[in-house]
């Protein structure tokens, strides 16, 4: 499986009652064996560290797929119509969970 940053995969449950949860990977390792992920759903979310053995292995039993269309990239108009005040907010909130999402790696 080939992963890259930016990329989005979906945790299958094989209890159906449990909410499926997709990641977001914000950074990998220079070595590739870690990888920073972020709940792209929930509200409040913290980066979590993985290994790829464990992306691996869920991949390879189909515990997680690919998400091939990120409809979360989609930008409500061209780059330079964002309101200054949410590119402020979006860079104070890289620029508080960017240490800790490089922490390990």
């Amino acid at each position: 499986m080939e992963i890259i940053t930016n990329m989005l995969i979906k945790w299958i449950s094989e209890d159906d009652s449990k909410q499926q949860v997709t990641e977001r990977i914000l950074h990998i390792s220079p070595d590739g064996e870690e990888i920073i992920l972020i709940d792209v759903s929930a509200k409040n979310a913290l980066p979590v560290r993985r290994f790829r053995e464990e992306l691996d292995l869920a991949y390879s039993v189909a515990d997680l797929r690919i998400i091939e269309v990120d409809a979360y990239a989609q930008l409500p108009g061209p780059y330079d119509v964002i309101e200054e005040k949410h590119t402020k907010r979006r860079d104070k909130a890289w620029s508080l969970i960017q240490p800790l999402a490089t922490r390990y790696v």
